[in-house]
């Protein structure tokens, strides 16, 4: 029934943004947004219901760092469109303790990279799914923009792909850090609401900082 509910197959196809944490995902989530113009709140998803209950009710664009069966399903049937964002693991481990999410000790004791290369694998081999690397694209707004554009079959002006660029460069983004609300005192972040951009995305963002941090 996950797959095959009759409500769920005559929507119109929404986009799941299931990448890599720390990968970029979030920007990416909001860039898409913005490109298609979609007016809803930052939805996140953690479970086959969740993802179904948004459908549901309307929403085109999901953001999930879980391996869920009905996201391999869904896109691999054409029946939804996969963004997934990935990034040099080192990377992600030293970003997790840069914002004193883990130490390295629980890194390695408790196999959470392990665990995000493994869903990673499982996810970046489903068929038609986007990938954007982290390295490649994200280090340039603008460039990543036009790859969405081109996986969309898109096209906007290249003044309107300057905006929206400058709106979401490093330095705007890290001013978002001021304004973040806490959407619910549960989480473990703040959250905005409205972009999903919670006072844990905000940072140097560079690559390969591992060599010199690790």
């Amino acid at each position: 029934h996950l797959f095959l509910d009759e409500d769920l197959s005559n929507q119109d196809k929404e986009i799941v943004i299931c990448g890599m944490p720390r990968s970029g995902s979030t920007l990416v989530y909001n860039l898409v947004k913005e490109i298609h113009g979609f007016d809803q709140k930052f939805i996140y998803v953690k479970d086959n219901n969740e993802y179904i209950e948004a459908v549901r009710k309307g929403y085109k664009l999901i953001k999930c760092h879980s391996n869920l069966p009905i996201i391999k399903k869904r896109v691999s049937s054409n029946k939804a469109i996969g963004i997934f964002t990935h990034r040099n693991l080192l990377d992600i481990a030293i970003s997790f303790v840069q914002k004193k999410r883990n130490t390295i000790e629980e890194i390695i004791e408790q196999q959470i990279i392990q665990n995000i290369s493994y869903k990673a694998l499982d996810l970046a081999k489903v068929k038609n799914m986007v990938l954007i690397s982290y390295e490649d694209e994200i280090s340039s707004v603008e460039n990543l923009i036009y790859k969405i554009l081109k996986t969309f079959g898109s096209n906007i002006e290249n003044d309107k792909v300057s905006q929206i660029a400058e709106k979401y460069s490093r330095h705007k983004v890290n001013k978002i850090g001021e304004n973040v609300i806490n959407a619910d005192v549960k989480k473990k972040f703040k959250l905005n609401a409205i972009n999903g951009f919670h006072e844990n995305h905000f940072f140097d963002g560079k690559s390969d900082k591992y060599i010199n941090l690790l």
